[in-house]
């Protein structure tokens, strides 16, 4: 199994000062993705029932048709180094330091940190592997090892990972790698994934008591203290096992993370997350000796113990029956990789939903095509279109800017998701989909691996 990773440039030089007596090695890698796509998106429309206000905390949203440059919807950027020192005896040590350029406009992604996908340290013994660092949760290992495409902006395989940011990667992790035979397996520790004190929409590294910021955000890895909720702010746990054979491979993983702090949603309600756990199964089969394969991937999470908060001086938020905020979601994609001669023909159809709450859905299918003009450049196009239907409109009792009133909640798993800020990116790298609305995009693009 391959695990993509990347590398800052004044350390990767001073691992190469070691011991002349050890074998050094030092590599510069990554991709470039660059595209022009068109993108339209409807406005969408939900519900009211009977004698309730048409205020909405998650409301339909903008719609259009626009086109623009935009970048990493095949393969995400990446410019990577890593360093390896051999130390004898089966044992050696490295690093691997990964930055996301935005080749659309020259700044960085993941919040703006240099090196946002991946900063460990590592050192490898006859026994296994241990690493430090901001790195990839074992769950997405599962989704990176069955997807047919590249995990990036027209992705379907994506769906199931972006229920929760942290299970795509994590601040302060210790994990422990090791493999026997076809056999692969992980375990992983966090203080603190990416949880801030609040967490909403909102993006950068300012955290205050209106905005928050969202899961995974610049500064959201800072170690909770022992006053806030016992310290357990942000601790995530991980498992991966995989199996792979010449025809087939397997693999499953486990997510776990805590909250113990409020979410801060679009309408100003507040509820308060205790927990989320995750699991993924995946699978590739290869059809013939020329890579055709079909690909499949299962994925169900759930949020635990989410109480409906008080503000100060406005009226309760109560949801009718439980009084709470649990919703779980589970997602299902399958697909295709074929190639022929030069071309690789790629399709996926797949399906996100919550199985309680408000019963949403969202359908997406993605058809896509790449064109080998060597072995380091591919010119590709993705057709995709993402679906939001929207479920039950659910009427809850809070308080709006314009005072106390019913507020009604309606939509499935991307809609809600975003609008709270527990995953990172909207569909079709930031397209999104409104409650009730259908997304589409159609690319053509460059992609370069150095």
């Amino acid at each position: 199994m391959r695990i993509r990773t990347r590398v800052g440039l004044a350390a990767a030089l001073s691992v190469g000062a070691g011991a002349a007596s050890a074998q050094t090695t030092l590599k510069l890698y990554g991709n470039i993705d660059t595209a022009i796509d068109t993108t339209h998106k409807t406005t969408g429309s939900v519900g009211t029932p009977t004698g309730a206000s048409t205020a909405l905390i998650f409301p339909p949203g903008s719609a259009g048709t626009k086109t623009r440059v935009t970048q990493s919807l095949s393969r995400t950027n990446t410019v990577g180094f890593k360093g390896r020192e051999d130390l004898g005896s089966g044992y050696a040590a490295g690093f691997v330091l990964e930055s996301q350029p935005g080749s659309d406009d020259g700044t960085l992604s993941q919040d703006g940190r240099f090196f946002g996908k991946q900063a460990m340290v590592y050192l490898t013994t006859p026994g296994g592997e241990v690493r430090l660092g901001r790195q990839y949760a074992p769950i997405f290992i599962s989704f990176a090892a069955g997807t047919p495409d590249g995990l990036a902006g027209t992705d379907l395989f994506t769906a199931g990972l972006v229920t929760n940011t942290l299970q795509v990667r994590q601040d302060n992790q210790i994990s422990y790698w090791a493999r026997v035979g076809g056999f692969a397996a992980a375990v992983s520790y966090s203080p603190n994934a990416g949880v801030s004190r609040i967490v909403s929409p909102a993006r950068g590294s300012a955290v205050t008591t209106s905005t928050g910021s969202m899961l995974g955000g610049a500064t959201s890895g800072v170690e909770a203290s022992g006053s806030e909720s016992g310290g357990k702010r942000g601790r995530s746990g991980g498992l991966f096992l995989g199996y792979t054979a010449p025809t087939f491979s397997v693999s499953a993983g486990l997510h776990y993370n805590e909250f113990d702090v409020p979410v801060l949603s679009q309408g100003g309600s507040i509820f308060e997350l205790d927990r989320y756990w995750g699991v993924a199964l995946s699978g590739k089969y290869m059809l013939s000796v020329d890579g055709a394969s079909l690909h499949a991937m299962y994925h169900a999470g759930r949020y635990f113990d989410g109480d409906v908060l008080n503000l100060p001086g406005q009226a309760p938020l109560n949801l009718p029956g439980a009084g709470s905020f649990d919703p779980k979601i589970q997602t299902f994609v399958v697909g295709a990789r074929v190639p022929v001669g030069n071309f690789v023909w790629i399709a996926e159809a797949g399906e996100s939903r919550f199985t309680n709450f408000t019963r949403g859905k969202n359908l997406g299918v993605s058809l896509g095509v790449d064109y080998q003009l060597s072995k380091r450049t591919v010119i590709y196009s993705r057709l995709a279109v993402a679906e939001d239907r929207q479920g039950n409109v659910l009427p809850i009792v809070g308080v709006t800017p314009t005072g106390a009133r019913p507020i009604n909640v309606s939509g499935g798993p991307d809609a809600i998701l975003a609008a709270l800020g527990l995953r990172e990116t909207p569909a079709f790298n930031g397209v999104g989909i409104s409650p009730g609305g259908r997304s589409s995009i159609l690319a053509l693009g460059i992609r370069h691996s150095f």
